[in-house]
């Protein structure tokens, strides 16, 4: 396998010791602490992990061109920096992954804007926020260029762990500045009640269903995005309320139009349905004001519209 000039994995964690050692050269500007921190988590894998994660980066690298600055396997998210074609990769396992998010840094030259860089951005359980990928853009574009690639990483990474937590939220960054910890714990609680989760529809659900929609079925999930908003809301579960409360799944702060408790999406096996919950402002599926209290059956594409906040559906069905 060539990973990226390095004929394996292990190669990888032998440049990275050497590297630190004589510290001669610093792609991602990390520093002395970061590299050391980076050589830590290389040497956490065991050998079988470094095995999987090699597979799984050879059938990225066998399936065509490959030209993101990372790659996602089921253990890692594995950042690459490139300078004088020298590599270097930083590893983040996924069960340490908290919070991924877009973000925009708008370039000014005496004031007037020159242009825009949109960039992906990771925090990791030792609050480390990282900026992995970013792409630059006129100064006036307005379409996040950063979009496919969150979009991406959701397919990749959230069936495994559903608690990871995707898009930028004035909440969020006050509990990451704030109180890390309660962020942290809010991620290792989701990423364990999706494990139950799994364990349950196996044991309990399955046996009733058709051979051939077993495996279907248990992967299910449904992704809500709002293209102006940057919400992001992965749903697995049986139930999912959104609205302003606090008390809600999917809380949507910013629109004061939108009810604390405004509707509820329901998963039947691998089926996904809606419901307003008597919203005064209304809930809208593909331009048509549902009923109250009556489940909808949503599809693949659906536009819903919560009083004018636009949320668009994607189900898929691993």
């Amino acid at each position: 396998m060539n990973f990226n000039g390095y004929p394996s994995l292990q190669a990888v964690l032998n440049e990275c010791r050497h590297s630190y050692v004589h510290m001669d050269r610093d792609p991602m500007n990390m520093g002395e602490e970061v590299w050391k921190h980076m050589l830590e988590l290389w040497e956490g894998f065991s050998p079988d992990e470094l095995s999987r994660i090699e597979e799984d980066i050879a059938a990225l690298q066998q399936a065509g061109p490959y030209s993101r600055g990372y790659y996602v396997t089921r253990e890692a998210l594995i950042l690459v920096a490139t300078e004088d074609r020298k590599m270097s990769f930083y590893p983040i396992r996924c069960r340490d992954i908290i919070w991924i998010y877009t973000s925009v840094i708008t370039q000014r030259v005496n004031g007037i804007p020159t242009g825009k860089i949109f960039c992906l951005n990771a925090v990791d359980a030792f609050q480390r926020r990282i900026r992995f990928c970013q792409k630059s853009a006129a100064p006036f574009d307005r379409k996040n260029l950063m979009e496919e690639d969150l979009e991406y990483l959701i397919g990749k990474i959230l069936p495994d762990w559903p608690g990871i937590l995707w898009g930028y939220s004035v909440d969020r960054e006050a509990l990451y500045t704030q109180n890390f910890s309660e962020l942290a714990g809010i991620v290792r609680k989701r990423n364990a009640a999706g494990e139950r989760h799994r364990q349950e529809t196996v044991s309990a659900g399955l046996k009733e269903m058709p051979v051939g929609l077993q495996q279907k079925n248990t992967k299910a999930a449904l992704v809500l995005r709002s293209p102006d908003r940057g919400y992001i809301f992965l749903i697995k579960s049986p139930e999912f309320l959104l609205g302003r409360g606090i008390d809600v799944d999917g809380r949507i702060r910013e629109n004061l139009n939108i009810g604390r408790r405004h509707c509820m999406i329901r998963r039947k096996g691998g089926k996904f349905f809606i419901r307003d919950l008597q919203s005064m402002n209304g809930t809208f599926l593909n331009g048509q004001r549902l009923e109250p209290n009556v489940d909808c059956r949503l599809y693949d594409g659906d536009e819903i519209m919560l009083c004018t906040q636009k949320f668009i559906v994607s189900i898929s069905h691993g």
